[in-house]
């Protein structure tokens, strides 16, 4: 309640400084080196004789791992925590309901994979 993220608070929706939590502002992060991650095209197959899709992306300059996130809304705000912190380029994902549209994002990170 009544947290300020205008001024003092920041979120950390990657996970790559406080696992997630909050931060104050001021702190620096300079312990986690900041990647050029360009936009790259992803492609979703469907994985055959499964209910499974897969995920794959191009790798990204000194990238250790990469976390996925999922939601319904390709517009949310939160994505929650990641469906999978993985070091490869390709993630399947069960597909629970077909009629239920998915959204995906990937996040290169610089931290390793746990």
């Amino acid at each position: 309640v009544n947290w300020d993220f205008e001024e003092i608070w920041e979120h950390d929706p990657t996970h790559n400084f406080n696992d997630g939590y909050p931060v104050l502002y001021y702190q620096e992060f300079d312990h986690i080196p900041a990647l050029n991650t360009p936009l790259v095209e992803a492609s979703l197959t469907v994985i055959e004789n499964t209910d499974h899709i897969l995920l794959s992306w191009e790798a990204i300059e000194d990238a250790n791992s990469y976390r996925i996130y999922a939601a319904d809304d390709p517009e949310t705000e939160n994505w929650g925590d990641p469906v999978a912190i993985i070091e490869q380029t390709q993630f399947a994902d069960p597909v629970l309901d077909e009629n239920r549209a998915k959204f995906y994002q990937v996040i290169a990170s610089a931290q390793e994979a746990p």
